[in-house]
């Protein structure tokens, strides 16, 4: 039942675009922490780091307050979204994860 809840909110645009753009940001995100993390030095594997919370501080700030930054959009009636955003929290510390694993 709760998956089919699910599929009907991402039929909205602005759960899509969210997801959508959420999912685009880890790519990046693998990119930038890939690129960081290949050097050799202390500080760009620190900055790696710093990289890698950016998108998880974003989605908490989503899940904890309700508000799409930036956007001003709300969450109130929009339950899946509101924890589709943890979800997302948490599936951002794959990016730094499978980085360094492959990397270092």
């Amino acid at each position: 039942m709760s998956i089919l809840i699910l599929i009907e909110s991402l039929s909205n645009k602005i759960n899509f675009l969210y997801v959508a753009f959420s999912l685009f940001g880890l790519h990046v995100n693998f990119l930038i922490v890939k690129k960081l993390l290949t050097s050799e030095e202390l500080m760009p594997h620190f900055y790696a780091i710093l990289t890698s919370l950016v998108l998880p501080f974003f989605h908490f700030y989503v899940f904890h307050f309700g508000v799409i930054p930036f956007i001003d959009i709300e969450l109130n009636d929009n339950i899946p979204l509101y924890y589709i955003s943890f979800g997302l929290a948490w599936l951002s510390g794959l990016p730094y994860i499978i980085a360094r694993r492959l990397y270092t």
